[in-house]
């Protein structure tokens, strides 16, 4: 359709001014800034940076929903799910790059909200959870909101590098436009490819401007809300979305873990022992460069996931196989 890509191409457009636009306020008014000087573990860069890129991400897409449904098709819960949904979401985020102040639980809160807003406006409901096991719905709306704030979590954990969440993002994406019939689901993954693309090409290799909290949690939110609408309206496995963000995932459950058991403190603790931090401290000393080896260690296994997205039993294998790639390489870069 023409005009969908012309949409997506403004899409692109509007973030990218976005983006600069976010960046001078931060950068003249000192707003969501987050200074070199604050005591953050795991930052790698050393010098005052805007974490406002999220804004344009949302703000762009929201508009290009908004028109999409004006000039198209009004998919039904598309707007409450996505944009007031969304927003919740991104402003639990936004709050703590503005203020610093919000805590774990407070976010946590305002994500749930908007998780079980976008769930019952869009009817995206993970009954199905692979291996013809049927959840039933008093159980499966709550663990859709745990799914949904998992992945919002999980995406947050993995920022911290130039272009890593948002690449991530995008690689997701790309497997989800290729393999989805869903109208609904291959039209707003475009919208959203072509929102996070206008900050990737702000954010890689040069780090102008950051997600912050409120642009990760805001990218895992509508990646976690496409992969269920997908997986629970088709023949693809529930699995599908669980594989393609194997790394997101298994490095908040492997997080936990480790601080709960291994360093004892907090599972919320910020700290610089993720795998991203290990790379970029005992390999490749350079930020740009680690976001790459992890695009690497992630192809090939979003290609698999891609390759067998209607095979549970296989895509389960997938995950167990990336979880056992992560610990032995996850040791041996301690020990490096």
């Amino acid at each position: 359709m023409d005009v969908l890509l012309v949409l997506a191409v403004c899409t692109f457009v509007v973030s990218f001014v976005l983006q600069h636009l976010a960046l001078h306020i931060s950068l003249k008014y000192a707003l969501f800034f987050d200074k070199n000087d604050t005591q953050k573990p795991q930052r790698c860069h050393d010098f005052n940076a805007s974490r406002g890129g999220g804004i344009g991400i949302v703000l762009a897409f929201v508009l290009a929903c908004l028109c999409f449904a004006r000039l198209f098709v009004h998919f039904d819960g598309v707007i409450v799910g996505f944009c007031v949904g969304g927003f919740c979401v991104f402003l639990s985020g936004f709050l703590e790059d503005i203020t610093g102040r919000i805590s774990p639980l407070m976010r946590l809160c305002a994500q749930s909200v908007g998780a079980l807003i976008a769930i019952v406006a869009l009817g995206a409901v993970v009954v199905d959870v692979g291996l013809d096991v049927i959840v039933p719905f008093a159980l499966a709306l709550p663990f859709s909101v745990f799914c949904v704030v998992g992945v919002c979590n999980a995406m947050n954990i993995l920022d911290g590098f130039n272009g890593l969440t948002s690449g991530i993002a995008l690689m997701a994406l790309a497997m989800i436009l290729l393999i989805s019939d869903n109208a609904l689901v291959h039209v707003h993954s475009l919208l959203l490819c072509c929102a996070i693309a206008g900050f990737f090409v702000c954010n890689f290799p040069h780090g102008r401007i950051f997600l912050g909290d409120g642009g990760a949690y805001f990218i895992g939110f509508m990646l976690a809300l496409l992969l269920i609408v997908l997986t629970q309206s088709s023949d693809i496995s529930a699995w599908f979305g669980v594989a393609l963000l194997i790394h997101p995932l298994f490095e908040v459950a492997f997080s936990i873990v480790r601080k709960r058991f291994v360093h004892h403190i907090s599972p919320f603790a910020p700290d610089n022992r993720h795998l991203h931090s290990l790379i970029y401290r005992n390999l490749t000393h350079s930020s740009p460069a680690t976001s790459l080896c992890l695009f690497a260690l992630n192809l090939p296994f979003m290609l698999c996931a891609l390759l067998f997205a209607r095979d549970t039993c296989m895509l389960m294998l997938l995950c167990a196989a990336f979880a056992a790639l992560y610990v032995a390489l996850y040791i041996w870069l301690v020990r490096k």
